[in-house]
């Protein structure tokens, strides 16, 4: 090396124009400014930078949190009047029944609390095995003649 450095063995290679400290072979993010990757200035401000791009993201989330928890405060949505029950049993399918229910139970020492609606939802994922034979049924009945027997 010419001098122990990268721009010294640059110079040492064949062809090296001694105006060009480093050629654009070698460019580098490190071959910025004058001192060349020596200087630290390039990862103290980089470094900076990251540290506040992850304050900024933290603080956007904080902002986020807060005026969500204001907008709930501030507003009714179904869910603030909703009760929401899983693991009745199969044959609770009496909207009418669970409406006389929870109109007895639904607050303590009240027997009359108003419930406006009762709407039962169905797992899905319980169906899907049911539906599936119906749809294989189907198409083998659709493939039967009208006057076979076992299309009946």
């Amino acid at each position: 090396f010419s001098g122990g450095t990268l721009a010294g063995a640059v110079a040492d290679c064949p062809g090296f124009q001694h105006e060009d400290v480093v050629s654009h072979f070698f460019l580098s993010p490190g071959n910025l400014g004058p001192d060349q990757a020596t200087s630290t200035v390039i990862p103290v401000l980089y470094t900076v930078c990251a540290f506040m791009l992850c304050i900024s993201i933290v603080y956007a989330y904080q902002v986020l949190v807060v005026t969500d928890r204001m907008i709930d405060n501030t507003t009714t949505s179904p869910s603030d009047f909703a009760v929401m029950v899983s693991g009745l049993p199969a044959s609770a399918t009496d909207e009418r029944m669970l409406a006389q229910f929870f109109k007895e139970n639904a607050v303590l020492g009240k027997t009359d609390t108003e419930v406006v609606k009762v709407v039962i939802g169905w797992d899905a994922e319980e169906f899907r095995p049911k539906i599936a034979q119906i749809r294989t049924l189907k198409s083998q009945l659709s493939r039967l003649e009208p006057g076979d027997p076992a299309a009946k």
